[in-house]
Formats: structure tokens, C-alpha cells, sequence
């Protein structure tokens, strides 16, 4: 499993398309204005990355243009465990295949909760990248990859295109450990 390893700071999720009018940690442009109560560097106009930095923890939505992204606050590595279903584990006991799947699979559906009740994914897929990125700035990799993913990196998960409905869920599995999921749900596809 390719795991993108989190050295703090929130993840975000987003169609490929929409990642170019994300500016992550970079002053906006264009005359755009971010506001935020809260800011990384007070010192500098406030940022997408500032955005998603004030989403309440451990998940939400925020607009990029006219689309949509998901913050994940949760803290540990997230992989793509499947091509729908993205994994984040707090400590390397939690992170094995098998054992996440077991959690996915014996998770009740009254532990999902709705993140977004419809969104649309086009052909370019979905990525993962720390929401200090920015598109032009990544290294776009592939699920399928060995080893770790860091800052300056996304992954590409190829989540057919069409519309789903996004939920999340969490599980301790531990003291100090737990196990967190965001899958997309199908509602329709996108014909070809």
C-alpha cells in the first residue's frame, strides 16, 4: 500500500480538475480574499491552506471554484485502500490491508456519517495531497506505488467518473490508536 505520511496538518481530497484553483499555502490571487478566523502566518493575507486549517475536526467540506473538497484533520498516514474507500491510521499496528479492511467491513452503517450528499468526479480522478499543496506544486503518483508519499506529493486514486455521496467514519482500536474511512458512495455514473 502506498501511504501518504502525514507530518502534520490537514489532507485534503478533491477532483484533479478542481485542484487548480487551489492555492494551498500561497497568498490568493487574482484580487481573491480568503477569511479565516484563524491564520498560520497573521503576517500574510490568509490562504486556501489557512481555510482548511479551520475546518472542525476530524472532517469537512470547503469550496474550490465551483467544486468541492474534503479536509481530513484526523491525525496519522492515509492510503487509498480502495479505489473508493480512503484509509487514515493513527499507528502502524492499525495500517496493515487485512487488518483495515476488517475494520471497513465491521463497521456499522449507523457509524457513517454524510460528508457531502452528491458529488460529481470527472474522468481525471480524485487526489489526496496535504492541503498546503498546490497542484503545480505535487508530484502526482499512482495507489499502486511502493513506499511513502509526502508533502509535495498527491495520489491519484481512479474513482470512475460520476456522482457519489461521500461519508466518513472512525473507530478506536486502541488507547492511543484508531482507524478512520472516507468512501465514495455511487449514485450514478457518468456515461462515456
Amino acid at each position: 500500500m502506498f501511504w501518504f505520511a502525514n507530518d502534520g496538518g490537514p489532507l485534503l481530497v478533491a477532483p484533479r480538475s478542481a485542484l487548480g484553483s487551489w492555492e494551498g499555502g500561497d497568498p490568493p490571487s487574482a484580487g481573491r480574499v480568503v477569511a479565516v478566523q484563524w491564520q498560520y502566518d497573521p503576517a500574510r493575507p490568509a490562504t486556501d491552506y489557512d481555510r482548511a486549517c479551520a475546518v472542525t475536526p476530524p472532517v469537512g467540506v470547503v469550496e474550490i471554484g465551483n467544486d468541492w473538497g474534503v479536509v481530513l484533520t484526523a491525525d496519522g498516514s492515509a492510503t487509498w485502500l480502495e479505489v473508493n474507500v480512503l484509509a487514515i491510521a493513527l499507528l502502524a499496528e492499525d495500517s496493515g490491508r487485512d487488518t483495515l479492511l476488517n475494520f471497513l467491513n465491521a463497521l456499522p452503517n449507523a457509524a457513517w456519517s454524510l460528508v457531502i450528499p452528491s458529488a460529481s468526479v470527472d474522468r481525471d480522478g480524485v487526489l489526496l495531497l496535504h492541503a498546503a499543496s498546490t497542484l503545480k506544486d505535487v508530484e502526482i503518483r499512482t495507489a499502486s506505488e511502493a513506499g511513502n508519499a509526502h508533502i509535495g506529493d498527491a495520489i491519484l486514486s481512479p474513482i470512475p467518473a460520476g456522482r457519489y455521496r461521500l461519508e466518513y467514519a472512525r473507530q478506536s482500536t486502541g488507547a492511543r490508536s484508531e482507524v478512520s474511512f472516507l468512501r465514495f458512495r455511487p449514485l450514478e455514473s457518468v456515461a462515456a
